[in-house]
């Protein structure tokens, strides 16, 4: 049996989004009378099936009609007050109940699980449904072609994913914003120079102290100092940096490319 969709003032196919919601449900349970007329009709009334079919379709009516009004509430791109989530809840569990009475061979299934428990709990939390679900996307339409138009400029998909994830959470939770703010004020350092290269969490500074001379050597500690011509071993030893020597020796060499050149210690960009 096909049951013609005609649309209904309210749920208009041409303001979008009709694949991507509940709306064509919608129509149906608004038009449920003429479906089980429809359904009624299709046996005798002498007949033993039209009683059995008579039967389910009563006993889905009683399921249909808050079932109706609930998914209207659903539909809803507005903040809630207590007043309609208690009216929400009414319905979502007087379905539950109805339906474990009149099919209950049926048993619960997952959808009617979380009609029952879950989204009640989430709109007490966030005080809305319709914006935040998947059911709703479309009232999403402009936000999206604006981050489709972000991520066209993107090649590579990790980051089209966290630019879309992030803007997406931005959009759904407004303490979103603050929260990362703080995370990355957290774990970001602060960076320096023209290539935007990290401190090294304060390395440099203990590793090389301002030099004190002790007569003709230079102190590296209380019970340590050397010869300034050791200075350069010393630095490349302990430190890790590369003697002036060596850099000038590496600028003069056309065989050794510049991926070597920075592997050892050296690189052109040090040129001066």
């Amino acid at each position: 049996m096909t049951v013609q969709r005609s649309p209904s003032p309210k749920f208009n196919p041409q303001f979008g989004g009709m694949d991507l919601s509940h709306a064509h449900g919608l129509l149906m349970l608004e038009k449920w009378s003429e479906i089980m007329a429809m359904v009624c009709g299709a046996y005798e009334p002498g007949d033993g099936k039209h009683e059995m079919v008579a039967k389910a379709m009563e006993g889905s009516e009683e399921i249909a009609t808050p079932l109706l009004k609930m998914n209207k509430l659903l539909k809803s791109q507005k903040k809630w007050n207590d007043e309609k989530l208690n009216e929400l809840k009414g319905y979502c569990y007087h379905v539950f109940f109805k339906w474990l009475d009149i099919f209950p061979k049926q048993g619960v299934f997952p959808k009617l699980h979380d009609m029952a428990w879950h989204i009640p709990q989430f709109v007490t939390h966030f005080k809305m449904y319709g914006i935040l679900s998947e059911e709703s996307m479309e009232s999403r339409h402009i936000v999206h072609k604006k981050l489709a138009r972000i991520l066209r400029f993107m090649p590579n998909k990790k980051q089209q994913n966290e630019v879309f994830t992030n803007r997406l959470q931005v959009y759904q939770l407004p303490e979103f914003e603050k929260v990362k703010a703080e995370l990355i004020a957290k774990t970001t350092k602060k960076k320096r120079g023209k290539y935007n290269v990290k401190p090294k969490d304060n390395v440099l500074p203990i590793l090389l102290p301002e030099l004190v001379m002790d007569g003709a050597n230079i102190c590296i500690n209380k019970s340590m100092s050397i010869e300034p011509g050791l200075l350069e071993v010393y630095n490349m030893v302990v430190c890790g940096i590369v003697p002036s020597s060596w850099e000038k020796i590496f600028r003069g060499r056309d065989d050794i490319d510049d991926t070597q050149k920075i592997k050892a210690g050296y690189s052109s960009q040090l040129d001066r």
